[in-house]
């Protein structure tokens, strides 16, 4: 009892430095060298942390974190966020929904080249929301689909969390990025088929457009200024995206770079790209480099929080009690996996990803073992993170769309935010009854 007061009382500690502003890899690393010093000898304890620290950052595979996150912003630079909107709208600018869908669609084609759920929403919502507000649509509506079209990035490769994953749980990253594939293309279609549902009505639009008081279907296919385009033409406006998507993780996957150097040549193949097409400027390619070096040091001290407030955990107990808990024998193989889905659902809402990762994957992965593929719970690993960035109180991906546009009301969005978590959930319910879909990088 005393223990687990103990812990108790260091993780209320740590959500107090959240709540005053503290850096999150920062207060978990106090909170984490608090315990350790209460749990050993102060000395003995810094001398494990020091050997952990040396230990994960001497890790070669962490550093492809960092150029991935340069490939996606140079890609941003390059305007490939807006002309995989542009041609996306005008294969299915004659539907209602066509517009919205072609955000998901935008954002699924920007997944290929960022591994990011916030760079993926920003990306595509910057271009986004002038276009479909210009044209009348429901402000809400539309935020709800940019934020959860970010869902796709880290699930479709490439993608930091899989690498972060993959480190972890010391699986091939190659192989992790390929079994995303299928269940991205999965989720891709649910979330169009909830934007169907969503704008196939005419009462989404907001009765601006000519004055007029209702809209006939002429009407909306005229709001779009983009032409209609055949699915070659598409391809052919942005055969570059397809290109360096299909060299980077293909040769990831088959061996002939490992990923550090697939996300450079991803990150060269973007400058380039950015150049020919006249672009990307020098202050463009310096302020996409500031900002993604920027976001991949966050990612590093929150890596080195994590890891301090983990070995804390290991050291009270608490990791070896859970375990020990869903391995007892109360739970089957579904339950136990229900249970794992609940803590990252529930934990998702209050916990930045990526820490909620860095504990917890340690703890969990030997239960996932014993009765699944740690590679398909990678990809379902991903799926549970999206919910996470889409639920409130933390729920980044929402403030980045809120950022783009403050009349945004985000107590509305999140109502229609609830029918892309249930697309989600869809997902993940596809994968529990046909775990092949989530580990095919093995078998190819």
């Amino acid at each position: 009892m005393n223990e687990v007061a103990f812990v108790f009382g260091i993780t209320i500690l740590m959500f107090l430095l959240f709540i005053v502003g503290c850096n999150v890899g920062v207060a978990m690393a106090v909170a984490g060298i608090v315990g350790v010093s209460f749990s050993m000898p102060i000395t003995a304890g810094l001398s494990m942390v020091a050997q952990d620290f040396f230990t994960t950052f001497s890790s070669y595979p962490l550093t492809a974190i960092t150029f991935f996150m340069l490939m996606g912003q140079y890609a941003y630079a390059s305007g490939v966020g807006q002309r995989l909107f542009a041609a996306a709208s005008g294969l299915l600018k004659n539907k209602r929904w066509g517009l919205p869908a072609a955000v998901i669609l935008s954002a699924a084609g920007f997944a290929a080249i960022c591994g990011s759920f916030t760079a993926t929403s920003a990306a595509i919502g910057r271009v986004a929301i002038p276009e479909l507000k210009k044209r009348g649509y429901n402000l809400e509506k539309v935020a709800a689909v940019i934020a959860s079209g970010g869902v796709l990035g880290p699930l479709i490769p490439p993608s930091s969390i899989l690498i972060i994953y993959g480190f972890l749980a010391e699986e091939s990253v190659g192989t992790l990025f390929i079994s995303g594939i299928v269940p991205g293309l999965i989720l891709t279609g649910f979330f169009v088929m909830v934007c169907v549902i969503l704008f196939q009505s005419q009462a989404h639009l907001l009765l601006v457009y000519k004055g007029k008081d209702t809209f006939s279907s002429d009407d909306i296919c005229q709001i779009s200024d983009y032409e209609s385009r055949s699915l070659f033409s598409v391809v052919i406006r942005i055969v570059d995206v397809i290109l360096v998507f299909v060299f980077v993780v293909v040769g990831i996957y088959m061996g002939w770079f490992t990923p550090t150097q697939g996300a450079v040549v991803g990150c060269m193949a973007m400058i380039i790209d950015g150049v020919l097409r006249k672009e990307m400027r020098f202050r463009d390619f310096v302020a996409s480099t500031i900002d993604a070096t920027s976001v991949a040091l966050s990612i590093f001290v929150i890596i080195a929080g994590a890891m301090i407030y983990g070995r804390f955990l290991s050291l009270s107990g608490v990791s070896e009690f859970v375990a020990n808990w869903l391995s007892s024998g109360k739970f089957g193989q579904f339950e136990k996996m229900l249970i794992i889905i609940g803590i990252y659902t529930l934990g998702g809402c209050f916990i930045d990803i990526l820490p909620l990762i860095l504990i917890t994957v340690p703890i969990f992965l030997p239960i996932i073992k014993e009765h699944y593929d740690s590679i398909w719970f990678g990809i379902v690993l991903v799926l549970l993170c999206g919910i996470g960035v889409l639920t409130p109180p933390v729920g980044v991906n929402l403030f980045v769309v809120k950022g783009l546009d403050p009349r945004i009301n985000l107590k509305h969005s999140f109502l229609y935010i609830l029918m892309f978590i249930g697309a989600i959930y869809a997902t993940l319910m596809v994968l529990l009854a046909f775990p092949i879909l989530g580990r095919l990088g093995k078998y190819l």
